[in-house]
């Protein structure tokens, strides 16, 4: 975990690779994605607390405006180049 954030917004999931959050809901960040192009910065994390066990667990990622960071647990940063890769099988 790098840092606890507070939902400002609700956001509803557009596939299984984000999860839903609802607003005054805390969440575990564990990585921020940079801002490439026109795309919005989104960030990796969890649901936190017990009302909302149902989705604790679950990992996703959410739009970074519509949170709120409360605490910074690491200020490390940690540039991760990414690749493209050939997925079709010959």
């Amino acid at each position: 975990t790098i840092s606890l954030a507070r939902a400002e917004e609700d956001y509803n999931a557009p596939d299984c690779r984000f999860i839903n959050i609802k607003k005054g809901q805390l969440i575990y960040v564990y990585s921020k994605l940079v801002k490439e192009k026109d795309s919005g910065e989104f960030w990796a994390g969890s649901v936190y607390g017990e009302q909302y066990e149902d989705h604790m667990g679950t990992v996703g990622y959410f739009l970074s405006s519509l949170v709120s960071e409360q605490h910074v647990y690491q200020e490390a940063n940690k540039t991760v180049p990414t690749t493209v890769r050939n997925l079709q099988k010959p």
